[in-house]
């Protein structure tokens, strides 16, 4: 029998739809929706990336064939973040702190994306050389851990660091967060097996319900929203993630 009111289900359906369109996965608002429920933070963090992986998995599919994924500039960061996620997933969360710290820095991110200049532009900055990669190592690293410590993909950090520092447009970033998201997901959610297996039916059910809403998101921001739109999209986004951040910390 599921141990999960029936909102849930539309709720996760409906966050994995407009989550998707930007290439992430909703991690963030699936463990807002399951911290109302009686189960406990480590159950409710392997159940919100099982779901991060299923979505992203939809996202990695269609911004490739899009022509959006730029593997060889993500690749430094993968290298990191993905052990790095592991070991994040290792380590039980203490909340508030975290929560005022990023959602601080999540909102400054978007505030910086919305009055950026276009994406047209960023195509000029390399993604090659000794800074780069040591750059993008470092923080991989670091995104990595705080994606399994805090039980999401960690690509609503990502998106915006590399549009900001002029690494990738708008949808290369959506197609970037999304297989950092899955990497990074299924690293956390390894360390976090055995409270997976005791949800598995609920898992199934939900896994379902985010595939069904992320294709259909992942579907329209890789094929039929323009750039411009996506890069306004990402930033409301992140800014109504960390303005929920603050909230709950508070």
């Amino acid at each position: 029998m599921l141990a999960l009111p029936f909102w849930i289900f539309p709720a996760f359906f409906v966050t994995a739809l407009i989550y998707a369109t930007v290439g992430l996965a909703g991690g963030s608002s699936y463990l807002a929706f399951l911290a109302l429920t009686r189960l406990p933070l480590a159950e409710i963090a392997a159940i919100a990336l099982f779901c991060n992986s299923v979505v992203a998995a939809g996202g990695v599919w269609h911004f490739s064939r899009a022509g959006k994924m730029r593997f060889k500039m993500l690749l430094p960061f993968l290298i990191t973040s993905i052990p790095a996620a592991y070991l994040g997933g290792l380590f039980k969360t203490e909340e508030s702190m975290h929560r005022i710290v990023l959602g601080l820095c999540l909102f400054l991110a978007a505030w910086r994306i919305w009055y950026g200049n276009s994406g047209a532009s960023v195509q000029t900055r390399r993604t090659t050389g000794t800074v780069f990669w040591v750059t993008a190592l470092l923080t991989g690293s670091g995104l990595g851990f705080f994606s399994g410590f805090l039980g999401i993909g960690g690509g609503i950090f990502l998106s915006p660091l590399l549009i900001l520092a002029g690494w990738a447009t708008a949808k290369e970033s959506s197609a970037a967060a999304a297989l950092f998201i899955l990497l990074n997901s299924a690293a956390g959610l390894a360390a976090r097996w055995p409270f997976l297996q005791a949800h598995f039916q609920e898992c199934m059910v939900l896994g379902a319900v985010v595939f069904i809403g992320g294709q259909l998101g992942s579907r329209a921001g890789a094929y039929h929203l323009p750039d411009a739109f996506m890069r306004k999209l990402t930033a409301g986004f992140i800014s109504w993630v960390s303005l929920r951040l603050l909230w709950m910390a508070l």
